[in-house]
C-alpha cells in the first residue's frame, strides 16, 4: 500500500474496532500514522514492518498499558516514541512481554533525550542488526549526547522479570549495561546470546544466567568483567548459576574472567563448555575456578590458543577432579601442551570420551606424577595409577609429536572400560599400549580389556599395537572390529597369544600396510582362531604373504565377505593342506575341506599373477554359498585354474569382472574343451542362478566370450557393460533371443561400439522378444548407429524407461 499515509482518521469513535487485539502492519511505506490511541491502548500484538521513523507518539505510548507483544522488522524507525514538550516523561509498559527489534538499521533509542523507561513484565528482548545502537541500557541520571545516547533509559530496577536477551548483528553496541545500572535490573536473565557484536568489549555480570552464547565478536577481550564484591556487605564468594557456556570466533579473547574475580565467583553449576575459534586465549580455567566445577559434563575446546587448560595460581600441588565430567573434546589446539604446568594431580572418575586431534605439541598423552619431566616434555595428563576408571571412548588424531600414549608408570586397568580406540595420523608413535605389567602380587594375573573397536591409521613408525611384555598378561576377548591402515612399519597385527582370545572378533580391515603375516608366528594357534570373522578386506599389503607362516590349516566359519586387492606378493590365494606347493609359494589361505562354509561375496584383485586356487579342487567343497564374485585383472598364466574355481560356484548370483582384457584370456586349454576350441574363458555350468553380470574397463571382452554358451543367459536379469572400448557389439542373435528375463539393459562409455546387437549368420526376419526388459540406459555411446543392422523384428512388451544421452 505504497501511497496510504493514515489509517484511523481523528474522529474515530472511542469504541471503535473494541475487540481489536493484534494489529500487523508490511510495506506501507508512507504511513504517518497507526492509530488513535483509544485502539493502540487494547491492542496485546502490535508488529509493524517496513514504514514509519517513530512508531508512537508520547502521549500515546504512556497509555498502552494491555500492550503484551511489540515486533518491529526492517522499518526506518530512529526513535520508537517521539518526543513531545512535556518535560521528562516516564513510559511504562506494565504488560509488554516480548519485544523484537529487528532490521532497524537507523534505530538509536526508545526516545531522545532525557525519560525513564520501566518494563516489568518483560521476558524477552530479541535485537537484530540495530547498528547504530551503541549502549543498551544505562541510568537516566547520566548525562550523554544524542549520538551516544543508549536504547534504553532506565532506573536502577528496570527488566525484573526478563529472562532471555539476544542481540545479534548489531555493528557498534559496546556496551550491554554500564555500571550505573543495577545488577538487579536483570537478575532473571537466563539466557543471553550475543552474535556478531564487533565493538562489545565486555558482557557484564548476569548472576543467575543459566546459558551463555557470544559468538563473532571481534574485540570482545573478557566475557565477565565484574567490579570486585566488598566483603564488608557479607558476600566474599558469588555463586554463579551458569550451565552452559558457548564462545565461538572471539579472536581477541583472553579470558573468561577479570583476574580480580578469581577468589569471588563460583562456578559449581556449569554442566557444559564450548570454545571454538579463541586464538587468543591461552587458559580456559583459572585453578581456583578449575577445582570447583564439580557438575561440568562436557568440555569441548577447539582452534584455540590454549597453552594449558587450566592456568596455573601459586597454590602448592593442585590437585583437580572433574567427578561428572563424561566427554573432553581437545581440537586443533597447536599450541597446547598440557592440562596444568608444573605439578599436579587430576581424576577423570566419569569420563567416558576423550577425543584428541591436532594438538601438535602434546608428546605424552599420561604419565604418573612421579615423573620428573621439564616444561616441554610434560605429558598432557598427570595421573595416578588408575585416571581413567570409566573412560569407553578414545581417539587420538593428527597428533604429530605425541610418540607415548601412557607411560609405563600407568597401569593396564586404567582402561579397563575402554571400549572404542582410534589413533590416527600420530608420525612419531611406535607402540599403541605401553603399561605397566600387572603385579601377580595384586591378584591380577591378567588384564580383560573390554576394547570392542580399534582403529589404527596413518602411524608409520608403528611396530606393534601392544608392548611386548604385555602379550601375555592382556586379553582382548571382547574386540569385535579392527580397522588398521598406513602403517609401514608393522610387519604382523596380533601376536599369537593376543590372537587366540580374539574369539568374538567380527570385521578386520588392513590396508597399506607393511604386513608380512597376519598372525605372529609366536607359538601355535588352534584351527579356528577367530570362529565369528565375518568379513575381511586385506588392501595394498605389498609385503603380505600368508595369514600364518606355519603348516597350519586355519577354519573360517562364519566368514561371509572376503576381498583381497593389491597383495602383490601373494601368489596363490588358497590351497589344501596336503597339496604339493611350488618351492618358495605359501598360499594366503592354508585351508581344509568345509573351512568356508558361509562365504557368500568374494572380491579379488589378481593383479596378473595371482592364482586363486592350487593343486585339484573337488566341487562344491569349499565355496558352496558363494553368492557375488568380483575379478580384476585376469591371471593369463592361470586361467585353467581360474576356469576350475568358476566352475565349482553352482549358486553364483552375481558376477563382476573388472579391468581384464580379451588379449590377455586368448589361450589353447585344451585340458577342458579339447584341441578343436580356442578359449577366452569357459564357464562349463548353466548358471541357473546368475542374475547380474557387470563388465567395466574390459577392453573387447564381451559377455559373449566371457560366457560363450547362450543358455548361460536365461536366467540374466541385469547386464551393466562400462568403459569396455575395443566392443563393436554387446551380445549375438542367439544370446539376444536367450535373455528372456532381463529387466535391466545399462551400457555407458564404450566409444567403439556401433551396435547392441549382432548376427554373424545374417539370419533376417526372425522375431526377438524381451519380454522382461523395462529399463534401457545407453549412454556416451559415441559411434552407435542403432541397436541392430540386421532385418528383424524387436519387441518390448513391458519396456518403460529408455534413457539415450
Amino acid at each position: 500500500m505504497d501511497n496510504i499515509e493514515i489509517i484511523w482518521g481523528n474522529q474515530v469513535a472511542a469504541d471503535s474496532f473494541h475487540k481489536l487485539k493484534s494489529l500487523e502492519v508490511r510495506r506501507w511505506n508512507k504511513l504517518l500514522s497507526i492509530a488513535p490511541s483509544c485502539i493502540l491502548g487494547r491492542l496485546k500484538s502490535l508488529e509493524i514492518l517496513e514504514s514509519l521513523t517513530s512508531l508512537f507518539p508520547a502521549s500515546l505510548a504512556i497509555d498502552l498499558t494491555q500492550l503484551e507483544e511489540l515486533e518491529i522488522d526492517k522499518c526506518g524507525i530512529v526513535e520508537l516514541i517521539k518526543k513531545e514538550d512535556r518535560g521528562v516523561p516516564r513510559f511504562v509498559f506494565p504488560k509488554l512481554t516480548s519485544l523484537k527489534l529487528q532490521r532497524l538499521t537507523q534505530m538509536r533509542c526508545i526516545c531522545i533525550g532525557k525519560y525513564v523507561s520501566h518494563w516489568p513484565a518483560l521476558k524477552t528482548l530479541d535485537m537484530y542488526e540495530c547498528h547504530k545502537v551503541e549502549i543498551l541500557a544505562s541510568h537516566t541520571e547520566n548525562d550523554m549526547p544524542f549520538d551516544k545516547q543508549p536504547l534504553f533509559l532506565v532506573e536502577k530496577v528496570a527488566f525484573p522479570n526478563l529472562e532471555t536477551l539476544a542481540i545479534k548483528d548489531m555493528d557498534n553496541i559496546e556496551i550491554i549495561r554500564d555500571n550505573q545500572v543495577a545488577a538487579d535490573s536483570l537478575h532473571k536473565i537466563k539466557s543471553l546470546k550475543v552474535w556478531r557484536c564487533n565493538k562489545l568489549s565486555k558482557i557484564g555480570w548476569l548472576k543467575n544466567l543459566e546459558s551463555l552464547k557470544v559468538q563473532s565478536c571481534d574485540l570482545l577481550e573478557v566475557v565477565f568483567k565484574l567490579q570486585p564484591l566488598n566483603p564488608l556487605d557479607g558476600h566474599p564468594i558469588t555463586d554463579f548459576l551458569l550451565e552452559r557456556l558457548k564462545l565461538d570466533g572471539l579472536p581477541k579473547l583472553k579470558c573468561v574472567w577479570d583476574k580480580e574475580l578469581h577468589n569471588q565467583v563460583k562456578f559449581e553449576c556449569l554442566r557444559f563448555v564450548t570454545v571454538f575459534g579463541c586464538k587468543s586465549l591461552t587458559s580456559l580455567f583459572p585453578a581456583s575456578v578449575a577445582i570447583h566445577l564439580t557438575q561440568l559434563e562436557e568440555l569441548e575446546i577447539d582452534e584455540c590458543g590454549i597453552v594449558e587448560l587450566i592456568k596455573k595460581e601459586d597454590r602448592g600441588v593442585p590437585r583437580f577432579v572433574f567427578p561428572k565430567l563424561t566427554s573432553l573434546k581437545l581440537q586443533r589446539l597447536t599450541q597446547l601442551r598440557c592440562i596444568y604446568i608444573g605439578k599436579y594431580v587430576s581424576h577423570w572418575p566419569a569420563l567416558k570420551t576423550l577425543d584428541i586431534y591436532e594438538c601438535h605439541k602434546v608428546e605424552i598423552l599420561a604419565s604418573h606424577p612421579k615423573n620428573d619431566m621439564p616444561f616441554e616434555k610434560q605429558p598432557l595428563f598427570l595421573v595416578e595409577k588408575v585416571a581413567f576408571s570409566c573412560l569407553e571412548t578414545l581417539a587420538i588424531r593428527d597428533m604429530d609429536n605425541i610418540d607415548i600414549i601412557c607411560d609405563n608408570q600407568v597401569a593396564a586397568d586404567s582402561f579397563h572400560k575402554l571400549k572404542s580406540l582410534e589413533v590416527q595420523s600420530c608420525d612419531l608413535l611406535e607402540v599403541v599400549f605401553k603399561l605397566q605389567p600387572l603385579n601377580p602380587l595384586d591378584g591380577h594375573l591378567v588384564a580383560e580389556f573390554p576394547l570392542e573397536r580399534l582403529k589404527l591409521g596413518g602411524l608409520p613408525k608403528l611396530k606393534c599395537v601392544w608392548d611386548k611384555e604385555l602379550h601375555n598378561q592382556v586379553k582382548f576377548q571382547c574386540l569385535r572390529f579392527v580397522t588398521v591402515s598406513g602403517c609401514k612399519s608393522l610387519t604382523s597385527l596380533f601376536p599369537t597369544s593376543v590372537a587366540i582370545h580374539l574369539t568374538q572378533l567380527e570385521e578386520l580391515e588392513i590396508s597399506e600396510c607393511g604386513i608380512v603375516e597376519l598372525i605372529e608366528k609366536e607359538g601355535p594357534v588352534p584351527k579356528v582362531v577367530f570362529p565369528r570373522l565375518t568379513s575381511l578386506k586385506l588392501e595394498d599389503l605389498i609385503e603380505l604373504k600368508c595369514i600364518y607362516a606355519r603348516v597350519h590349516a586355519l577354519c573360517w566359519p562364519r566368514l561371509k565377505n572376503l576381498e583381497v586387492r593389491g597383495c602383490n606378493k601373494v601368489e596363490i590365494l588358497a590351497s589344501q593342506l596336503e597339496n604339493e606347493m611350488p618351492p618358495r609359494k605359501q598360499p594366503l589361505f592354508l585351508i581344509e575341506k568345509g573351512a568356508f562354509p558361509n562365504l557368500q561375496e568374494l572380491k579379488l584383485d589378481l593383479f596378473g599373477r595371482m592364482e586363486i586356487w592350487h593343486g585339484h579342487f573337488h566341487d562344491g567343497e569349499f565355496f558352496s554359498k558363494l553368492r557375488v564374485l568380483e575379478l580384476h585383472h585376469f591371471s593369463k598364466e592361470f586361467t585353467i585354474s581360474t576356469c576350475c574355481f568358476l566352475q565349482s560356484l553352482a549358486n553364483l548370483e552375481k558376477l563382476v569382472v573388472c579391468e581384464s582384457y580379451q588379449e590377455e584370456l586368448s589361450i589353447n586349454i585344451e585340458v577342458i574343451v579339447g584341441p578343436s576350441h580356442e578359449l577366452e574363458i569357459i564357464l562349463p555350468f548353466s548358471f541357473q542362478h546368475l542374475t547380474t553380470l557387470e563388465m567395466s574397463n574390459c577392453d573387447g571382452l564381451s559377455p559373449s566370450i566371457l560366457l560363450p554358451f547362450s543358455g548361460f543367459f536365461q536366467h540374466l536379469k541385469t547386464l551393466d557393460m562400462s568403459f569396455c572400448d575395443g566392443l563393436s557389439n554387446i551380445f549375438t542373435l542367439i544370446i539376444a533371443r536367450n535373455l528372456v528375463e532381463l529387466t535391466t539393459l545399462r551400457i555407458i562409455n564404450c566409444k567403439m561400439l556401433t551396435e547392441v546387437i549382432c548376427d554373424e549368420e545374417g539370419e533376417e526376419g526372425l522375431l526377438v522378444v524381451f519380454n522382461q526388459l523395462k529399463y534401457i540406459e545407453l549412454d556416451r555411446l559415441t559411434r552407435l548407429r542403432c541397436f541392430s543392422s540386421i532385418k528383424y523384428t524387436l519387441m518390448f512388451p513391458l519396456l518403460e524407461d529408455v534413457i539415450v544421452k
